[in-house]
Order: structure tokens, then sequence, then C-alpha cells
């Protein structure tokens, strides 16, 4: 058994997203969190129970893929939350990002091939073959003794 079965978040963890997550936003509330009972804003989706609490960064990366500043413009858009490392309080840790939905890779269409040209009948040799010249006539054993 695991402690995050005992004891299930209200919020998601970096190790939620590993794989990434499509998330499509339901609302945002402020709620207090942490012992210090601050107030925070926090995101829920369609997808998951648990809300994302946004820091600055995630709230912007919202706002940039909304094209909207305020919050309450944001319910039905999709985003996509994963896993990165990130710096807190000094230390390098896992982190949750925001960013646009990736869009699946289009397929390259080819473009057209051009169509070939016929095939041109051979050239004509330059040059008629040059023929073996005719033997010279063989001189009889008579001849080449009278030469």
């Amino acid at each position: 058994m695991k402690l995050n079965d005992i004891y299930p978040s209200n919020f998601l963890k970096a190790e939620d997203v590993k794989q990434g997550l499509i998330a499509t936003i339901r609302f945002v509330q402020m709620e207090e969190i942490g012992q210090d009972k601050t107030e925070k804003p926090i995101a829920y989706f369609s997808e998951v129970l648990q809300g994302l609490v946004l820091n600055k960064t995630n709230w912007e990366s919202i706002v940039l893929i909304t094209g909207q500043d305020d919050s309450d413009n944001w319910p039905g858009h999709q985003v996509y939350l994963f896993q990165q490392m990130v710096s807190f309080q000094g230390k390098s840790m896992p982190g949750i990002r925001v960013q646009m939905v990736p869009q699946p890779a289009q397929p390259v269409q080819p473009a057209p091939l051009a169509p070939l040209a016929p095939l041109a009948p051979p050239a004509p040799p330059i040059a008629a073959p040059i023929q073996p010249a005719p033997a010279p006539p063989s001189l009889a054993p008579s001849e080449v003794e009278s030469q």
C-alpha cells in the first residue's frame, strides 16, 4: 500500500502527471492551503478529481494558452499538464508545468511528381561501324617464286 492510497491528496503532484495529461479546465477558485492557510488559486479539471495549485508561472501559461487573463473565462479550455524539474526554495525537484495541448503531426503530402517526358529514340551512330578490311588475295606458290 502507498501513502497516497491511505492519505490521498486534494491536489495534483508531479508524479500524477509523469506521463503527461490533457486536461479540460472546469473552474478555478481560491482556497486556503498549507499549514499557514495561505489562499491560492486552484484549477479543477474534468479528467481528475485533484486540483492544481496555480503558481504564477502556470497561471501565466494558462493566460497565454487561453488568451484570457480572467480565470472565469478558462472553463472548457484544454491544457497539457506535465512533469518538469523546477527550482523550489533553492532545490531542484519535479514540478508540474502547463503548456498548450500538443497537436498531432500532420502527415506530409509528397509533392506531385512531374510527368516524365517520353523516352527519345536512340541517337543514330555518328559514323558507320568500321568493317574489317578484306583480306588481300593470296598469292599462288608459283607467283611467289617469280617475284
